[in-house]
């Protein structure tokens, strides 16, 4: 009861730090700072986007994309919610435009981002290596187990070098017939840096030539990159 009591008042400072802009150092153990939610915190996005298809040619997407956290508001639940809002621009020399807007929502044991209408449980806490659980649980999708790997390990991308970061797995599925590769990397007090969404179809039929020579059928390929971080005024 006690570690009980003594937790729920940890996670407690922790909110009230991310509103201040003041995360308490002690409470990194329990990996809350791989996310942090604060109004103002934004990260900014190289995007690729490949949609392949048979019947005709792969539609191939590259642009910027600038994830802001907004202002919070309670729900009809009297839940904290945070707003995000999405803007996208060809490149640095182009204007961002509006172009969706997410939610984000907490509690002491996980945080469910809502993208596109559903609902992801997209971290658990405390933050440990092999803790899994359903990031589907609070939407109407097949189960899709999760996993934490890599905790606090430096990882390089672009002309960032983060020291701790957190690789959460979606899924790892591979064959000669199709693959299903997504996954998320976070780093410590910036939050997700990378993701990488693969999801394909191969040729199934053992008859045809291509066979087993990776020719795609149909799927998606999704990278975002993180170029940039910080906080607006």
């Amino acid at each position: 009861m006690i570690k009980k009591i003594l937790r729920f008042l940890a996670i407690s400072i922790f909110f009230y730090s991310c509103q201040t802009g003041n995360i308490d150092p002690d409470l990194i153990s329990l990996g809350e700072s791989f996310y942090p939610i604060e109004t103002g915190r934004y990260i900014t996005y190289q995007v690729k986007s490949i949609r392949f298809d048979e019947l005709k040619e792969s539609d191939t997407l590259e642009y910027q994309m600038k994830e802001i956290i907004k202002t919070p508001f309670s729900d009809l639940s009297g839940d904290t919610i945070f707003r995000i809002e999405q803007f996208t621009r060809i490149d640095s020399s182009a204007q961002w435009k509006i172009d969706s807007v997410w939610t984000l929502k907490t509690d002491p044991a996980k945080i469910i981002k809502t993208e596109n209408n559903i609902p992801y449980i997209k971290i658990v806490f405390p933050i440990e290596n092999n803790t899994t659980w359903d990031g589907n649980n609070f939407n109407s999708l097949a189960e899709n187990i999760y996993q934490i790997q890599n905790l606090n390990t430096s990882f390089s991308l672009n002309s960032f070098s983060f020291d701790n970061t957190v690789k959460v797995i979606h899924n790892e599925d591979s064959s000669l017939v199709s693959k299903d590769v997504r996954w998320e990397i976070y780093a410590d007090s910036v939050g997700m840096i990378y993701k990488h969404h693969e999801v394909l179809q191969y040729i199934s039929d053992f008859n045809d030539p291509n066979y087993g020579l990776d020719s795609i059928i149909r799927g998606v390929f999704i990278s975002k990159k993180v170029i940039d971080f910080g906080k607006e005024d």
